[in-house]
């Protein structure tokens, strides 16, 4: 394929460049300068293919001229900078609806229909939103700003009207117009908003590790008894036991102490409901009530704290646990192999319960992204938000510190160090052969050399 040319680099080839030099350097006309110009009837390249150059008459010669003008001041890259600095300082972002048909499927970036707001004061935030309406087609967005003050910074920083006549000051006036409108005020805009959008992206991913981290370090309850409570209305209740150790709890037949009640419409059954619900308080000795924050939570709330009321020898309490990500949880694959014997549907509750008994033990457990921490998850850089939760977890984890008789493989694969086949192997041998009774043991571990172990 052939090399596709610039116009600055055709006219040059065709001789224009002695033309153009005379033009910046002395005082006279375009047309005088033109003067003695031959237009060349043909040209070839280094290689001898032929280029395609037309300068025959004026009007091409001129542009060919202005052309090579404008290539020599772009290289003027202080002022580039300056302009760019001046423009950043003045530009608004101006944000419209695509087309009317947009209107009633992007309802919720209705702010944004007709929004105009100034570039520099912009909150990182809503040019999130800006971009994430663009993304979905729904807004159009512009820089705008003004022209003239930038044009008459180019014009004045090459002094062109220092010197006449007048047709060489219009035709260098031209130059600078054309030079900041099609090739630097279009770099400006693009490069502005690609450094706002990554700013905002860093931004969010920093509130998505201090949040995550906040969420890890919060005080686990400790060794207590809980009966984790998965809200729900259509499906119902569902409920697990967890024993102090975050076991789930078994009855006489062996058989995991799991119930689903469904207090509210439309099977409206709250007598049974609670019937059941005082008798695993009762039965099991539980210490803390935890309550997934998910659908029907206040009303699940209300409906343990009757119980709590109407029955002083319990000695349970209510508490509200986050539940983002325990459906995620539930699903996995480690979900599978820690709760083989238990449906999935229950498997959510028992992750509530021992995210209230040991939080960093149980969120580790699941992608922080789906965890649910944070805005914009899916806009930001993917690579750089998983790298940093990750780095959090990590920061978390070793901060805190584990028990490796008691630990799952998923806590300990975040220990400096350790990888997850290496933590899976350190549980299988702990299986194998009872709990580890010094750090030397650690050694007897297969694929955990010495270099592991330090």
């Amino acid at each position: 394929r052939p090399r596709r040319r610039s116009p600055a680099a055709k006219a040059r080839a065709a001789g224009l460049d002695v033309v153009a030099q005379a033009v910046l350097t002395q005082e006279i006309t375009p047309i005088e300068a033109l003067a003695d110009y031959q237009a060349p009837s043909s040209l070839s390249d280094d290689s001898g293919n032929e280029i395609e150059v037309d300068f025959s008459d004026i009007d091409k010669q001129l542009a060919g001229v202005q052309a090579i003008i404008v290539d020599e001041w772009t290289q003027a890259l202080n002022l580039l900078d300056g302009l760019r600095n001046g423009f950043a300082k003045t530009a608004s972002i101006v944000s419209t609806v695509a087309s009317d048909e947009k209107r009633e499927v992007g309802e919720k970036f209705k702010d944004y229909f007709e929004h105009s707001e100034s570039l520099a004061r912009l909150p990182n935030h809503r040019l999130l939103a800006m971009l994430r309406g663009r993304q979905e087609n729904v807004l159009g967005l512009k820089i705008e700003g003004e022209d003239a003050p930038f044009i008459e910074k180019i014009i004045s920083h090459f002094d062109v009207d220092a010197k006449a006549p007048a047709e060489r000051r219009e035709f260098l006036a031209q130059a600078a117009t054309s030079l900041w409108k099609d090739k630097w005020r279009p770099h400006i805009e693009h490069r502005l908003l690609t450094e706002k959008r990554l700013t905002a992206e860093a931004d969010a991913i920093d509130v998505f590790a201090n949040n995550l981290q906040h969420l890890l370090m919060s005080a686990p309850a400790g060794r207590k008894v809980i009966l984790g409570v998965d809200p729900g209305i259509r499906h119902g209740v569902k409920m697990a036991i967890v024993d102090a150790q975050g076991h789930v709890m078994l009855d006489g037949e062996d058989k995991p102490v799991v119930a689903t009640v469904y207090p509210f419409a439309p099977d409206n059954k709250m007598v049974e409901a609670k019937k059941v619900i005082n008798e695993l308080l009762s039965t099991y000795d539980v210490d803390l009530v935890a309550i997934g924050n998910g659908t029907a939570s206040r009303e699940t709330d209300a409906m343990v704290k009757e119980i709590l009321a109407a029955n002083a020898a319990l000695k349970a309490k209510a508490v509200i646990v986050n539940e983002s990500g325990a459906s995620v949880y539930s699903a996995s694959e480690l979900a599978s192999d820690e709760l083989a014997n238990l449906d999935v549907s229950v498997r959510g509750a028992v992750s509530i319960a021992r995210r209230l008994q040991d939080p960093l033990s149980e969120l580790v457990k699941v992608d922080p992204k789906a965890i649910g921490v944070g805005q914009y998850q899916h806009d930001v850089n993917q690579s750089q938000l998983a790298d940093s939760l990750d780095k959090v977890t990590q920061d978390s984890v070793n901060a805190v510190g584990v028990d490796v008789n008691t630990a799952s493989p998923a806590i300990l694969a975040h220990i400096a160090g350790l990888n997850k086949n290496v933590a899976q192997q350190i549980v299988t041998y702990r299986k194998e052969h009872g709990a580890f009774d010094s750090r030397e043991a650690l050694k007897n571990v297969p694929r955990l050399g010495a270099k592991t172990f330090e």
